[in-house]
């Protein structure tokens, strides 16, 4: 594979002026083209195969934006072509190479079968979507019933590191005109120095003038975002009996509260997860590829999740109970503690719901480096929780099949 966009690249460069070819030779070398191939993980047929996918993926549900449909068709047809080149890439360079008489290819057997499970599950969800009314447990906004009675009292939370005090100054406003009375909103600004950053916010808050909104400043808060949200619950009123969670971009629709705390009626119910969603209004295009991509999970990823209570707990725009937080706390050092926190609610036997509405959005980020950024943390989190909860996954706990799987 590298041999062959090695000569492509060749062809390119005799094409150029020679006048020009010493200042870039040093860039079309095939040390360099090995380089950025393996960087990109095409530098095998199969790493191309699935880079290819994923670039098909990006670009087609860009394109057509909210059919999911015909994109989960699309999807499953490239995700198909990519398992079916998987599985006989396997088997052709095992044969050909003669690793079916090593011991060490039968070792690997389970490793190279753990990407076709994910694929063939992934296959499973394109289906479902696909065939839409075949969903069991689909809520959606017109499920929901506005509260009807007394308000149960709502912590609010934001933990804010080093935000730009315009954006969040606007997530609090947005709060402000909640169609719902009984609620305070904690803001934890942590570990920021720059005074110029967090004291506009300080003066908002004050101007307010209302009791139950609060803003705090801590110089240092160990523990990442969790240690913040820990703070936040020690700073929570006693009469709280759910816990709600935004990000500090995060601007909610004025009936989220009204429209979601009723479901904690039923007592097994522990936390009611909404989808992330992004502002595009004045995006660029890349950022709109990627809030399409976000949309995708959100709208095919976790309605199925839900329909087999095996909903990933995604922080913001979340609702917990407070007396099972209480019990669990935030786990302290994890990069995603929500989903950390989600795992050991399940593993407890108790549900988590997920409403496939969108009460909030946020900001997409701003480039291509930003998005890597945040997709890499959203892996190494992932990975940090299979590596201290790999015993509740593998061995005894609360989780049905499903929610292991």
């Amino acid at each position: 594979m590298v041999r062959g966009i090695t000569q492509v690249v060749g062809k390119i460069y005799n094409k150029i002026p020679l006048q020009y070819h010493e200042s870039i030779r040093p860039y079309f070398s095939e040390d360099v083209v090995y380089k950025v191939t393996k960087k990109l993980s095409i530098n095998s047929d199969i790493g191309l195969a699935t880079s290819l996918i994923f670039l098909c993926i990006g670009m087609i549900y860009g394109w057509f934006g909210g059919h999911l449909r015909f994109c989960a068709f699309f999807f499953g047809a490239l995700t198909l072509l990519g398992l079916i080149n998987i599985i006989v890439m396997i088997g052709y360079k095992a044969w050909i190479g003669h690793y079916l008489y090593l011991p060490q290819f039968w070792v690997n057997v389970p490793l190279m079968l753990l990407p076709v499970a994910g694929i063939l599950y992934q296959l499973r969800d394109y289906l479902k979507i696909v065939g839409r009314g075949k969903i069991r447990h689909h809520l959606t906004y017109h499920e929901l019933f506005p509260l009807n009675g007394p308000e149960p009292f709502v912590s609010l939370h934001i933990p804010s590191y080093n935000e730009e005090p315009d954006m969040l100054i606007r997530t609090i406003a947005h709060v402000t005109k909640l169609h719902y009375t009984n609620y305070e909103l904690i803001i934890i600004e942590n570990n920021t120095r720059d005074e110029t950053v967090w004291r506009p916010v300080e003066k908002f808050v004050s101007e307010l003038r209302n009791p139950n909104i609060r803003f705090y400043h801590f110089d240092t808060i160990e523990g990442y975002k969790s240690g913040a949200l820990n703070r936040a619950l020690e700073l929570t009123n006693p009469k709280a009996e759910i816990i709600g969670l935004l990000d500090a971009d995060y601007c909610v629709s004025s009936d989220w509260l009204r429209m979601t705390v009723g479901l904690f009626a039923k007592p097994n119910v522990a936390a009611v997860q909404c989808p992330q969603a992004n502002r595009i209004t004045d995006a660029t295009t890349f950022q709109k590829i990627m809030s399409y991509e976000l949309d995708l999970f959100y709208k095919q990823g976790m309605v199925i999740r839900n329909e087999s209570n095996a909903v990933i707990m995604n922080g913001t725009m979340c609702l917990i109970r407070r007396s099972t937080l209480d019990e669990e706390k935030w786990c302290n050092g994890f990069i995603c503690e929500d989903s950390e926190l989600g795992l050991r609610i399940q593993s407890r036997g108790e549900d988590i719901i997920y409403i496939d509405h969108t009460f909030g959005e946020g900001l997409p980020p701003r480039n291509f480096e930003e998005y890597k950024k945040q997709r890499f943390r959203w892996a190494y989190g992932a990975m940090m929780i299979f590596k201290t909860h790999w015993r509740k996954i593998f061995l005894r706990s609360h989780l049905t099949f499903m929610q292991r799987f």
